[in-house]
């Protein structure tokens, strides 16, 4: 299961549209589901982010192409970092 932290900032587009980030949220979490990414978590920011989520799927493609998506809409940018689960981590360190 591939898990990523998404930190995104609105572009000027964004900004000036801001009454429609919650409907551009809830069709960030449809389009998630179209593309077997599951939108763990969703959240709007106040400092250097605006938005943070948390993504899982069964491939980093999958995140890959919804990111994809978004970021070609051109009214947020993001910067993205693939998460390891605990478990995963004492494995590999053990």
């Amino acid at each position: 299961m591939a898990t990523y932290l998404v930190m995104g900032k609105l572009l000027e587009k964004g900004i000036n549209n801001l009454e429609k980030t919650v409907a551009s949220g809830d069709r960030f979490i449809s389009k998630g589901k179209e593309y077997g990414v599951e939108v763990r978590e969703l959240m709007w920011l106040t400092g250097d982010y605006d938005v943070c989520c948390i993504l899982s799927a069964e491939s980093d493609q999958a995140i890959g192409s919804l990111l994809f998506k978004a970021a070609s809409k051109g009214y947020i940018k993001t910067s993205s970092f693939k998460a390891f689960p605990y478990d995963e981590v004492q494995k590999a360190v053990g």
